[in-house]
């Protein structure tokens, strides 16, 4: 393979392609089997992108050589069907619902790792693989996603290098300039960890607008201006190249690229000048970039060779970048396991049954419920109830304008820039960090540790937490990441984490978990005598909402730990709701008390309803 692929990764790809769509036929010996003469592929790009135009030819390139030879899947031809996205979140999804209702064995994409984030829900519930090259945020995490393989190495080492190389030169605080999306922000916040280890630091993160919107450098010129009043002249560019060719531009123009400021730049820029993507090289002389590194081979030369001779000849601006290496070797990652697969005696055939691992709690169901709203005369969503799929869901909102509302998907990063047609109801998990981040500093406490689960709502609250932290100089000095609340049904991934904790100097102790998990560190904590005197437990709402909810728990387990409820003002209306909710609402249910989030529901309807009153009082019938 050009890019010299771990085995590891193909042994784990066949895996996953034996256990998903692609079953062993019941009842028919493998010897009778017929392999289908054509196994199909879906891609989904976005083609008038650098990065969609250089994985379209390497596509087909990659195809054209598997089927150069017919005994390799034994008379089978491999077909790459390309979906063009066109930068669009809905189409990616409609996209790959096509791909996932067809015969496809396999989905190459998505581009973005925002839209693998909402794709992988769909990968997991239908199993169907999906893999990218270019969607490489250190968060999607294989436990969380076991249908997405990323077949280039995830950011994480990239910004290991970039960490590495600011403490080779012995720099210690630098800014971060990227886009307000989840691979430039996860990025960014790996680089911080990363710099952390090595007592270094990020002092200030400049975001900006997403990629496909921003338009003018108007927030470019605002952060530059704050930044070049700032003491830390060592500035880390991780955005895409639209954002990231115009940041240049600007910083020029300010008279930040001359002596005395040290500028780079992720991957973006080496993706830039490899394609032979028209650029005013002047503005990056200076500039430290990285490249992914890919080992020198003949096959490799070959194929460059034959690209620069025969595949750009349709398009003689593109030049091969490491991404258009990534993106053949990944169409011969499946071509293998799908060889591997036959050879084994497999049968490639296809159900249509959907088999949900728990239907209550289902992202693909949550997908479908929004789609059949939207299909229908709905004026607005109440939901979703997690932030996971509040990312997942709002682009469907944004693409069919429909108002989503949500009183508990309240991870900070759900900005209104990026989901005009979703809003919190309650207050972001921002507000909730920062009051943390009071009551620590109050105390004196300048060290802690976090424990959270691995989804977007617990990450990125741990991460607004260490912002809030740094800024009054103080810190998260270990994060220990626990499993999805949905799939942690031992407690052994918890226990070897408090067993880690208590070995460390911190004993002040952020949980930032659901309440399944929350419940469960508490207990193997007074197992371990991490209850005791001498450590400081801080347990955000998800404990006063199971206290209020009067949900059964070993109320002894929590004595001591400092906890945190969102504020609603007492008044008449309050009182009175919180009587009918006694006497008569939870008469179906006498198990449930009501906690905050009943009192948001209820407001959250009245929201819409005042918002319908004042549209038609306006005389707008719509």
């Amino acid at each position: 393979m050009l890019s010299s692929m771990n085995l590891v990764l193909l042994s784990f790809f066949i895996i996953v392609l034996g256990s998903g769509l692609l079953l062993l036929s019941e009842g028919a010996s493998s010897s009778s089997s017929m392999p289908p003469p054509v196994i199909k592929v879906g891609a989904i790009f976005g083609l008038n992108t650098m990065y969609g135009e250089t994985a379209n030819l390497a596509f087909k390139a990659a195809e054209e050589d598997v089927n150069s030879d017919p005994s390799f899947l034994g008379g089978t031809k491999l077909q790459i069907m390309m979906n063009d996205a066109k930068r669009s979140g809905f189409l990616s999804i409609m996209g790959a619902l096509q791909f996932m209702e067809t015969d496809a064995v396999a989905i190459i994409g998505p581009q973005t790792s925002i839209m693998a984030h909402v794709l992988s829900h769909l990968a997991n519930e239908l199993t169907v693989p999906m893999l990218s090259f270019t969607a490489l945020d250190p968060t999607l995490s294989p436990l969380q996603f076991p249908y997405f393989v990323q077949t280039a190495p995830s950011d994480l080492f990239l910004m290991r290098a970039v960490a590495d190389m600011i403490t080779y030169y012995g720099w210690s605080d630098v800014v971060a300039l990227y886009n307000d999306d989840d691979n430039s922000r996860n990025g960014v916040t790996a680089l911080g960890d990363e710099l952390e280890e090595r007592r270094c630091r990020i002092s200030y993160k400049a975001v900006l607008p997403l990629d496909v919107v921003i338009s003018s450098p108007v927030e470019i010129i605002e952060e530059l201006i704050k930044i070049r009043g700032m003491e830390s002249r060592v500035i880390v560019v991780n955005t895409f190249p639209n954002t990231g060719n115009m940041i240049f531009k600007e910083a020029e123009r300010l008279g930040m690229m001359e002596k005395g400021y040290v500028w780079i730049a992720t991957t973006w820029l080496t993706s830039l000048l490899d394609s032979k993507y028209p650029l005013d090289n002047r503005l990056f002389n200076g500039v430290l970039t990285l490249r992914l590194h890919t080992p020198d081979s003949r096959k490799k030369r070959d194929f460059a060779a034959r690209w620069k001779n025969k595949l750009s000849n349709n398009n003689k601006t593109i030049g091969l970048n490491v991404y258009g290496l990534y993106a053949y070797d990944t169409v011969w990652i499946i071509a293998r396991a799908v060889k591997a697969l036959l050879e084994a005696g497999g049968n490639l055939t296809f159900s249509n049954h959907i088999m949900m691992n728990d239907a209550k709690r289902s992202g693909f169901l949550s997908i479908m419920g929004a789609l059949q709203f939207m299909e229908t005369d709905a004026v607005a969503i109440i939901g979703p109830q997690t932030s996971i799929m509040a990312h997942v869901l709002s682009h469907l909102a944004n693409e069919l304008t429909v108002p989503m509302l949500s009183f508990t998907a309240l991870d900070p990063t759900l900005s209104p820039l990026q989901f005009p047609y979703f809003v919190q109801t309650a207050p972001s998990d921002l507000f909730l960090m920062r009051a943390v981040a009071d009551m620590i500093t109050y105390y004196g406490w300048s060290d802690v540790v976090a424990l959270y689960n691995d989804d977007d709502n617990s990450r990125n609250g741990v991460t607004a937490l260490g912002d809030e932290l740094e800024e009054r100089r103080c810190r998260i000095s270990y994060k220990a990441v626990l499993p999805l609340d949905v799939v942690i049904s031992s407690p052994v991934e918890i226990i070897e984490e408090l067993i880690k904790i208590r070995g460390m100097e911190s004993r002040v102790i952020v949980v930032n978990t659901f309440p399944n998990t929350g419940n469960m560190i508490f207990k193997e904590a007074e197992r371990l005598g991490m209850m005791e005197k001498g450590y400081v437990w801080i347990a955000t709402t998800w404990l006063t909402s199971l206290l209020d909810s009067k949900y059964p728990l070993d109320n002894r387990l929590f004595n001591g730990v400092l906890t945190l409820r969102l504020h609603t003002p007492d008044s008449r209306k309050k009182r009175d709701f919180a009587a009918r909710w006694k006497n008569k609402l939870s008469n179906n249910n006498k198990t449930i008390g009501l906690n905050v989030y009943g009192l948001y529901a209820y407001d959250t309807v009245w929201i819409i309803a005042r918002a319908v009153k004042a549209l038609l009082e306006a005389g707008d019938s719509t």
